[in-house]
């Protein structure tokens, strides 16, 4: 008698099926976030194969995860998942690694600090919306709160997208900036990079949602703060997972997420 063909969960992981993703709806924006970090995977290695590009980014250089990036909220839901999944025994250390580092921003610049803690929570239209996150020159002596003592990512299954294209790839053709100390993107050199434009849309969703005509966007934030605003809320990851926030990225599309933003701004 042949056998009937388990079906796998959306993230590829036959194991998982019953349990860490039981709740994620596959119409969710969790669900096509983590479709597009797959898709992504695959085009930049089969790109790299193809044109034998050479990116200089590789195992042991951190250079970028001593900068501070935002992450988008459903970014921040994957991250919880696999962190209760995969990293119980190590999440309190990246709490109290979180707010050493909020501390060392204050000191060092209290300005981007300031613009930073202003209305995580939103209020009006306008506090909820077309929020651009502001950035700072200062780096982090520790680095990212999941880099380890090896100087690797201890989430890198479900790192957010910055770092799966960060040095290696670009999805817009008007990005021009530099990369870091070793890499700069320009109109003079994108055959050295792989070409992301066709994601452009799906990559620019995970923080904008386009609602009568226009972008509109819930603000994104530095890892490390978000994990700093559970803490000083008492928010556990378990309870997080319980959030109206949590349940709107993995149980919405994109449409019903615009509809209940609204609905309760």
């Amino acid at each position: 008698m042949k056998l009937k063909k388990e079906k796998k969960c959306f993230c590829g992981n036959r194991a998982c099926k019953d349990q860490l993703h039981k709740t994620i709806t596959l119409n969710s924006k969790y669900a096509k976030t983590f479709k597009l970090y797959k898709n992504i995977d695959k085009k930049i290695n089969e790109d790299i194969y193809k044109f034998n590009l050479s990116p200089k980014c590789g195992k042991g250089c951190s250079e970028c995860c001593h900068q501070l990036f935002p992450i988008s909220e459903i970014e921040l839901c994957i991250i919880t998942d696999y962190l209760l999944e995969h990293e119980k025994s190590n999440i309190e250390n990246i709490f109290k690694k979180s707010v050493d580092i909020y501390r060392y921003v204050k000191n060092e610049d209290p300005i981007y600090f300031h613009k930073l803690v202003t209305n995580i929570d939103g209020g009006d239209i306008d506090d909820l919306y077309n929020y651009s996150m502001i950035s700072t020159e200062i780096t982090i002596p520790q680095g990212c709160i999941f880099l380890n003592e090896r100087n690797e990512c201890s989430i890198y299954e479900v790192r957010p997208l910055i770092c799966r294209t960060h040095g290696v790839a670009y999805f817009s053709k008007d990005e021009v900036n530099k990369i870091c100390s070793k890499l700069i993107i320009s109109n003079n050199n994108r055959d050295r990079f792989v070409d992301l434009t066709s994601y452009e849309d799906e990559i620019i969703s995970l923080t904008f949602l386009r609602w009568d005509g226009k972008l509109i966007s819930k603000r994104p934030y530095p890892i490390f703060y978000w994990f700093c605003y559970l803490r000083e809320n008492n928010i556990s990851l378990k309870q997080f997972r319980k959030t109206n926030l949590y349940n709107r990225v993995s149980s919405m599309s994109e449409n019903e997420m615009i509809d209940h933003l609204l609905k309760y701004r």
